[in-house]
């Protein structure tokens, strides 16, 4: 009787065997190679993590959301899930994008896998502190715990948000171990300026004083000790901000390669740093950046005037008193589209402005249904901006960082070179710029340059009528 079951479950196993070859044969006859391989780009379950999941779901422990590289645990209520999870993914991706510019490591597939934790909790019973955000590092997570009320209103939110994003690009930065390859003011500056985007000027104001810069790199002082003593930052962590958006963002491209050599630098000396090898003191064993220590010298006086301003080389627009948001929108695009020329184009040769004109012969009247300027400068300027294999960066009307490397972002900012309603002109003054208004008007802009204390050039505008027709 055994020797009968043996003989059936051999049989039945050497059958499975047997159809799963067939299949795979069957597929390779029929031309598809079958490839097995850990670099596919198809989801390889490794572990418990890797299962296929709901993203929201309800447990003992709240609302839960998980995603790849960070999950979010609310024992509120589900709303305060969302939104913290909201919050940590925008300022995850954000940074990813911009540190896109310099490292590929964040684009790994297994990279930062379940690495940052998310806590939303209600303060302890007898607490008198407002709500607040603290971050702390277990082993290679970063456990982030919010303290969120059920009356916390609008301001409080948009307090806990920017604590939020800022502890989520501290994560970020762990996680790629870019907090042990780039000085602590590289850091917390990269920090701030994600958990500053989309803030207003009161709340962030009151969050620059608030945040401070974690140290996760402290070093073993004793057996039982480490070293405790305050994150002193050699630079202010606003230089970051100024090689982004500075001077109009003309030091972006190279600080994204100084970052780049700073942590290429790095790597092999990590293996011989005294930290392990031998004594010294936690000053003696910081990063050393030589690259960026290079732009700081070299920017310190840019620098200096972007603090006094950090809008300088911006155009400034006039206050428009008494005309509609239309004509204030389009000078504004207009404005951007002269800071443009100023910067990129070529300059053409000045005509002398000479005009022949036969004796006795009335002068021609201008023609109103033609453009008061020529548009190829325009289209010259959008196809040597798109099609560019230099690195350009500018400052958009809103405010954002446009870099040429954004292919989508940068045809939809320059959209505006292509419309044939705009002309431009260069002259002894520099460049003018006209469009023809839906009434029949045309708008005339130029910038002036900036003079004195005032370190923003000044928007010149001129709208001139239409002349009638005049009938025979």
């Amino acid at each position: 009787m055994r020797l009968k079951k043996f003989l059936l479950v051999a049989y039945l196993s050497m059958a499975a065997c047997a159809a799963g070859w067939w299949g795979m044969a069957a597929d390779g006859w029929a031309g598809e190679r079958i490839v097995r391989s850990l670099a596919q780009p198809r989801r390889q379950p490794a572990d418990e993590l890797r299962q296929p999941r709901y993203v929201e779901r309800e447990s003992h422990r709240g609302w839960q959301l998980r995603y790849d590289q960070f999950q979010v645990t609310a024992s509120t209520t589900a709303d305060d899930a969302q939104w913290a999870a909201g919050e940590t993914r925008a300022a995850w991706e954000t940074l990813g994008a911009l540190a896109d510019f310099w490292t590929r490591i964040h684009r790994r597939s297994n990279f930062a896998y379940a690495s940052t934790m998310v806590a939303v909790d209600a303060p302890p019973i007898g607490a008198t502190a407002g709500p607040r955000a603290d971050m702390t590092l277990v082993g290679n997570q970063t456990l982030i715990r919010l303290e969120l009320t059920d009356d916390a209103d609008d301001d409080t939110l948009q307090d806990l948000a920017i604590d939020l994003r800022h502890a989520t690009a501290h994560a970020f930065l762990h996680a790629a171990q870019m907090d042990q390859t780039l000085p602590p003011w590289a850091c917390e500056g990269l920090a701030r300026y994600v958990a500053r985007i989309d803030a207003p000027a009161e709340a962030w104001q009151e969050a620059a004083e608030r945040l401070e810069a974690p140290d996760w790199s402290r070093q073993r002082v004793a057996p039982d000790q480490l070293d405790d003593s305050p994150v002193e930052l050699a630079e202010p962590a606003d230089r970051v901000q100024f090689f982004l958006e500075g001077d109009d963002a003309r030091h972006s491209q190279a600080f994204f390669a100084a970052l780049e050599r700073t942590m290429a630098a790095a790597r092999p000396a990590r293996s011989q740093q005294a930290a392990w090898h031998g004594p010294g003191t936690p000053a003696e064993r910081r990063v050393r950046a030589p690259a960026l220590e290079a732009l700081l010298e070299e920017t310190a006086e840019s620098f200096a005037r972007w603090q006094q301003d950090p809008l300088a080389g911006q155009p400034q627009l006039p206050t428009l008193t008494g005309q509609d948001q239309g004509l204030a929108a389009r000078l504004q695009r207009m404005a951007f589209m002269l800071k443009l020329l100023d910067r990129f184009a070529d300059q053409p040769r000045l005509h002398s402005g000479v005009k022949i004109q036969e004796f006795g012969q009335p002068a021609a009247a201008p023609a109103a249904a033609k453009p008061l300027a020529d548009s190829g400068d325009l289209r010259r300027l959008y196809r040597q901006l798109v099609s560019s294999d230099q690195y350009w960066a500018t400052l958009t009307p809103a405010g954002d960082v446009l870099l040429s490397v954004n292919e989508d972002h940068v045809r939809e900012e320059l959209a505006d070179l292509l419309d044939p309603r705009y002309g431009a002109q260069h002259g002894a003054g520099g460049w003018r710029l006209s469009c023809q208004l839906p009434d029949g008007r045309h708008l005339h802009a130029q910038l002036e340059p900036a003079q004195g204390t005032n370190l923003r050039p000044q928007v010149r505008y001129e709208l001139v009528a239409v002349p009638a027709a005049t009938g025979k």
